[in-house]
């Protein structure tokens, strides 16, 4: 869970009241005998929380009295790739968090929320699609950037982010070498404080880092590889196992940090897993999973 120093209002952790409603003549020592006991015009931040896990643009309105507030986002994962024999896995989405944003209240701030990337359909000429960023604000303010895509032969590079601190998202499996190169997995989202783990290929999908997903481990022939686990909003976590590779279908990636772990037919898990490749014409290759953005604000509440 968010824990840490207070947020708002500097290094008091309090938001302090301007109002002339002291009486009085007040020397400096007892000006700062009031103000560290904290009976002078100071008003507690209660804790609060807003969370946006659906892909697209929103609006946030600040509330009143608050001055910071802190962010993590986390893109989406990446869409796997389908086609016999060398099918790559989509990559994780990378999780980036950010504490003491400045913030007026009453004002709206834009909220984006990275949707993830489609699987491809059958054929070397149907691409998969990239994961898309999440943020606040801006791009540049704090950002998960999206996985990118599995391909024939390759898997996709993991999400990098923007922030005070975060993880980049597990490379997607690439389907390497031994002939058939067969389906990699998909690679796990960023955690909080390391990265994502990538998807198996050839063998099992590696552990996250940090409270990030793991990676999904490799297909077998006619299999699909298995989907990246995604990462959790609500602050640094275990991470995430790597999913196993029985030599049929993929095991999936475990979920860090309270994510949901890869899902059916190499589906990445929410949020930010990629998606598992496919060798074969059946439709088991896996779309990356969404991205997320939660905004905290409130005395002692801060990431990761």
């Amino acid at each position: 869970m968010p824990r840490g120093r207070g947020r708002n209002g500097g290094r008091w952790g309090k938001n302090f009241d301007t109002s002339s409603n002291q009486s009085g003549i007040w020397g400096l020592f007892d000006a700062h005998q009031l103000k560290s006991n904290n009976s002078w015009g100071f008003i507690p931040v209660p804790p609060g929380g807003a969370s946006y896990t659906s892909p697209g643009t929103w609006s946030w309105t600040c509330p009143p009295i608050v001055s910071s507030v802190c962010v993590v986002c986390i893109g989406g994962g990446g869409g796997g790739h389908q086609y016999s024999t060398s099918a790559g896995g989509g990559a994780g989405g990378g999780l980036g968090w950010k504490n003491d944003i400045p913030v007026v209240a009453g004002q709206s701030y834009t909220v984006v929320v990275g949707g993830g990337g489609s699987k491809s359909s059958y054929g070397s000429s149907s691409n998969a699609q990239p994961g898309n960023p999440s943020y606040f604000i801006s791009s540049s303010t704090v950002r998960g950037s999206g996985g990118s895509r599995g391909g024939y032969g390759f898997g996709g590079t993991g999400g990098g982010f923007v922030g005070d601190g975060g993880g980049n998202g597990g490379n997607g499996g690439a389907a390497a070498p031994p002939t058939p190169r067969r389906a990699g997995g998909g690679g796990g989202a960023g955690g909080y404080q390391g990265n994502g783990g990538a998807g198996g290929s050839p063998g099992i999908g590696a552990s996250g880092s940090g409270g990030g997903g793991g990676g999904g481990g490799r297909g077998g022939p006619l299999d699909y590889g298995g989907g990246g686990g995604g990462t959790g909003i609500f602050g640094v976590g275990s991470s995430g196992s790597g999913g196993p590779a029985p030599g049929s279908n993929g095991g999936q990636g475990g979920g860090g940090s309270g994510g949901a772990g890869g899902g059916p037919y190499g589906n990445g898990g929410l949020y930010g897993g990629g998606g598992g490749g496919a060798d074969n014409s059946q439709g088991e290759v896996g779309n990356g999973g969404g991205g997320a953005v939660r905004i905290i604000w409130g005395d002692n509440e801060s990431f990761p």
